[in-house]
């Protein structure tokens, strides 16, 4: 008597065989694999379906391929609440975003929807994780493909930050300009997160000078303005010992509303060579609050 497999067993086997002849780069094998029937629906352990599997390792051909076969796969997520286009998008893998993207057929409010999917934990859309990794030209296509739309430039994480202060954290200039050339560059540059820091509050901390340095040129004003605990940029430069940053700032007149405290975040976080410096600016507070108490 011959076994019969059951119909359940194999639709697993042809889906995970899909996903390692994905992740091996097995082109013949997919085209085998979707000929007879493999479900590109099919989740691994992470939720993941073949097409994140696809984003994931940089398999653009792959990736048109499942799309021709099951178009409405794009919108699903793994547990993270990631979509393919996450995936490609953290990867960097702009010519397998660029395919995800080149969908004609798709409306664009519907595209827009899935540019706009943030993940679970921590509320990343797709254009968070490009900047937040460096890559550039994912940023350009993720922003094209939007239209500039405001929601999506603008979206901000669970924690109130867009991808231009993502992009500042880590010192991704190429990212920073890429986000800077919207209209909505202005906005961008003034949103506070939840706890009040502008993108130029996290250049500063993060020692990331370049990024200090183009986002006053595109936007002087922004050295002086406060988080919610009262700091200027120059503060957080001084309080994580930044030298570069904190001369930068200077230079650029972030100095001029300087809290009393930069000192001794300087002094007591072992950054002595800072305090002369920011002793300047306190000194200046100072005497500008006695002249105007007589």
């Amino acid at each position: 008597m011959v076994d019969v497999i059951p119909k359940s067993d194999v639709r697993v086997d042809l889906g995970e065989a899909l996903h390692l002849a994905i992740k091996d780069d097995r082109k013949s094998d997919l085209d085998r694999l979707l000929e007879k029937g493999a479900d590109p629906s099919y989740r691994g352990k992470r939720g993941q379906t073949a097409l994140h599997e696809a984003a994931w390792y940089g398999r653009a051909y792959c990736i048109k391929e499942l799309l021709r076969v099951m178009p409405e796969v794009m919108a699903e997520k793994d547990r993270a609440g990631q979509t393919a286009i996450h995936c490609a998008a953290a990867e960097g893998h702009h010519a397998s975003l660029e395919e995800l993207l080149g969908m004609r057929q798709t409306p664009r409010e519907v595209l827009l929807e899935l540019l706009s999917a943030k993940s679970y934990k921590i509320g990343w859309t797709a254009l968070h994780y490009a900047a937040h990794n460096g890559h550039a030209e994912c940023c350009r296509l993720l922003m094209s493909a939007a239209s500039q739309a405001p929601e999506f430039i603008g979206a901000v994480t669970n924690t109130g930050r867009t991808a231009l202060h993502l992009a500042s954290v880590n010192g991704h200039r190429k990212c920073l300009n890429i986000l800077l050339r919207t209209h909505m560059a202005k906005k961008l540059m003034t949103t506070q997160s939840m706890d009040g820091h502008t993108a130029m509050h996290l250049a500063a901390r993060f020692g990331q000078e370049n990024c200090v340095k183009t986002l006053a040129k595109k936007l002087p004003d922004l050295v002086k303005v406060k988080n919610f605990s009262g700091h200027p940029s120059l503060h957080e430069a001084a309080r994580r010992g930044n030298n570069k940053c904190v001369e930068t700032l200077m230079a650029l007149g972030g100095g001029n509303e300087l809290s009393k405290s930069t000192k001794y975040y300087a002094e007591t976080r072992g950054h002595s060579s800072l305090a002369p410096a920011t002793q300047i600016y306190a000194d200046i507070e100072v005497n500008q609050l006695d002249a105007d108490s007589l």
